[in-house]
């Protein structure tokens, strides 16, 4: 049972800290996060470093459509793992697997989030360790999806190692919420105060169980000043909230093994965080509606939705249009966000700043999606390939050839399946444009779009 490992490791630490006493030191949040992430790790497996695979793995993503695969300078021992946008108000899943599985193991994983378009923010650090596979992803369903994927997959099972316990566990799958903040460095402050408290109070080993750490947790919880003490929080009042919820969720993995709970409290507490923000915010809705238009784009492309095997985001934005929001994707918390503060009369309202004359309401209301669309793929291109991206642009006009835009930033290449080389030039026609040239001068810096 989890809950006895915590208690165990609760009393292997306080002993350890009674010896370092004896040299004058004391047991330090880096002291625990290090032993938490190699805990339960066989022998063989604590010192295994695996960044070896970090090229095997960018070459095997290097044209797979829905991810991006690179190890930054700034960031060099972890090789990260990208698709589309994630808010830090996110699910965080946790997967050991050690050194013969994680090559293999890593490719299965990240395949099976590409080939079902699912947005995440992941990384593999250079060693095994308790957390060595880090998925951020944006919500319930795709967490359950990746976690029955995973569940069911023999070689992932039979690689799979412990995770650390003080964080809810489901099928050998860590789970946590952090926000801006590590939830296992704040873990790791908490257990070392807790630990450094008990022996200033004289408590005998003993007296070291998961029943006195929760009431320590909770007495913590209180005290406003011992947040701001967590790691990264520096007096930054929304991350003070956040070490509040990090609080309360180790709390409810104290008393419980049951993965339901998690969903509970990320569903219900954080989602409501989240709609907080966005009302403080005032959302401004033409950038909410541009917002959904390119986040359908990027979530669903075509073919990927296994019960719409035909259908596009472009398709599931008509459907929008005609008054069914289902299509709209949940991430971010974009359909409830568009259900509160986006009307289709609104939607009229601000592609009509921009209308055609003799043009019916859908078709200008459309029209303005494409724009929303090409301006996208114009975007990237420039940033992509500063002071000739527009070039590129103009040579898949031309060609049709999809390798002259960008698939590396933003949606602009599946933008790109869906706005083709014809739908553009239509557009062009209905503004009154000629070629992408005057389209620019025409609609995109006379918006102030570019520089």
């Amino acid at each position: 049972m989890r809950q006895m490992e915590i208690e165990k490791v609760l009393k292997d630490l306080y002993e350890s800290n009674i010896n370092l006493k004896q040299y004058g030191t004391k047991l330090t949040e880096k002291m625990i996060y290090h032993y938490l992430t190699k805990l339960g790790l066989p022998e063989k497996e604590r010192n295994e470093r695996i960044n070896n695979n970090f090229p095997d793995w960018i070459e095997t993503f290097k044209n797979f459509p829905n991810i991006e695969v690179f190890n930054s300078r700034d960031w060099k021992y972890f090789c990260q793992f990208i698709n589309g946008h994630v808010e830090p108000e996110c699910i965080k899943m946790y997967v050991s697997l050690d050194s013969s599985h994680i090559n293999k193991g890593a490719k299965i994983i990240f395949s099976f989030l590409a080939n079902n378009n699912i947005s995440h923010l992941s990384k593999i650090g250079s060693d095994v360790r308790t957390d060595d596979i880090v998925i951020r992803l944006t919500n319930e369903d795709d967490a359950r999806k990746l976690s029955d994927f995973i569940s069911n997959s023999k070689y992932i099972q039979d690689g799979m190692q412990k995770v650390n316990p003080f964080c809810f566990e489901h099928n050998g799958i860590g789970y946590a919420y952090d926000g801006h903040l590590s939830y296992n460095s704040c873990v790791s402050k908490i257990i070392a105060d807790y630990i450094n408290r008990m022996y200033e109070l004289g408590k005998d080993k003993n007296e070291i169980n998961i029943n006195s750490f929760y009431q320590f947790v909770d007495a913590y919880s209180q005290i406003p000043e011992k947040q701001n003490e967590l790691p990264f929080v520096n007096g930054d009042y929304e991350k003070i909230t956040e070490a509040s919820l990090v609080l309360e969720l180790l709390k409810i993995s104290l008393t419980s093994n049951n993965i339901n709970d998690f969903f509970k409290f990320y569903n219900y507490t954080v989602n409501n965080k989240m709609q907080n923000k966005y009302r403080a915010n005032s959302e401004d809705k033409e950038e909410l509606f541009k917002e959904a238009i390119l986040t359908t784009m990027k979530k669903y492309s075509r073919g990927f939705d296994k019960n719409y095997p035909e259908r596009s985001g472009y398709d599931f934005l008509n459907a929008f249009l005609d008054g069914n929001i289902d299509g709209i994707t949940r991430d971010n918390n974009l359909r409830n966000r568009i259900r509160e503060n986006l009307s289709l009369e609104d939607t009229l309202l601000i592609a009509k700043k921009s209308e055609i004359p003799g043009k019916s309401n859908r078709d200008i209301v459309m029209n303005y999606v494409k724009t929303v669309m090409l301006n996208e793929i114009v975007k990237c291109s420039e940033e992509k390939f500063p002071g000739y991206g527009i070039a590129q642009l103009q040579e898949y006009l031309i060609t049709g050839q999809l390798k002259y835009i960008t698939e590396s930033l933003g949606n602009a290449r599946t933008i790109a399946k869906n706005l083709n080389p014809t739908e553009i030039y239509n557009l062009f026609a209905e503004l009154g444009v000629s070629d992408i040239y005057q389209y620019i001068d025409y609609f995109y810096k006379n918006n102030n779009k570019v520089k």
